[in-house]
C-alpha cells in the first residue's frame, strides 16, 4: 500500500501547481478511504476512464513510463480495495483509494 500511495502522491507531485494534500477518511467500521489531491489543471476529459491503464499519460507525462497508476491499481486490487480518479470542481485532480476496514 505504501508503495501505491507513493506513486500516487508522486504523480500528484509532477501536475500540481504546488499543492498536494493527502486525507484519510476513517468514519465507518466497513471501510477507510485515502484521498490525494493536487491543484493542477486536473486530467483531461479524454484520458479521465483510462488513466489506470498501461502507458497511458497526459502531455505533460515528464518522461515517465506511464505505469505508475497501472501498479497503483494493482497493488490496491491486491489489498481488496479500488481507486477512483475524479477532477475536482475547485480544479486538480482527486484520487481516491477505497480499502475494507480491519475492524
Amino acid at each position: 500500500m505504501q508503495r501505491a500511495i507513493e506513486n500516487l502522491i508522486g504523480n500528484a507531485l509532477r501536475h500540481s501547481e504546488g499543492r498536494v494534500q493527502v486525507d484519510i477518511d476513517a468514519d465507518t467500521d466497513a471501510e477507510i478511504e485515502i484521498h490525494v489531491s493536487d491543484d493542477g489543471a486536473g486530467i483531461p476529459e479524454e484520458l479521465l476512464g483510462f488513466v489506470f491503464e498501461p502507458f497511458v499519460q497526459s502531455s505533460e507525462g515528464g518522461g515517465t513510463a506511464g505505469l505508475g497508476l497501472s501498479l497503483a491499481r494493482a497493488l490496491v486490487r491486491a489489498h481488496g480495495g479500488e481507486v477512483t480518479a475524479t477532477n475536482r470542481r475547485e480544479g486538480g485532480a482527486q484520487f481516491t483509494i477505497t480499502l475494507p476496514s480491519a475492524a
